[in-house]
């Protein structure tokens, strides 16, 4: 039998600096708990902003800074302003599956450090 379960809703948020490599330890700390709608984007498209005083949107270029008076054209979502200075992050979400234990005393193993049993966790 197939069991589709779907995973979209509210996930942590951790933003992070970018990076080249996937960092080897699931942070521990700094989670935002239910702060990111998946699926969503939490950066701000540069291509539809206007600035206080300007009468029209346009587009920034990559050197540009946003400004917190900043208005986004497609920023549908509303995360922080500091959240779209990050290209990288972590997002987790307990998710309740009835397929037995994949960590924990009864398979044998513990837990990496930073996740929650029956937590899905991926760097994005």
């Amino acid at each position: 039998m197939l069991n589709i379960e779907c995973l979209n809703g509210w996930w942590d948020f951790l933003p992070v600096e970018t990076t080249t490599e996937i960092p080897a330890e699931i942070p521990a700390t700094g989670w935002n708990p239910d702060s990111v709608l998946t699926p969503s984007w939490w950066t701000k498209s540069r291509f539809a902003v206007r600035r206080r005083g300007e009468r029209h949107y346009r587009g920034l270029k990559a050197t540009d800074a946003y400004h917190e008076d900043d208005e986004f054209l497609f920023d549908a979502y509303g995360y922080p302003l500091e959240w779209a200075q990050k290209r990288s992050g972590w997002l987790r979400r307990e998710w309740v599956r009835g397929l037995g234990d994949t960590f924990g005393s009864s398979a044998g193993n513990e837990l990496p450090e930073g996740l929650r049993q029956n937590d899905i966790v991926g760097h994005i």
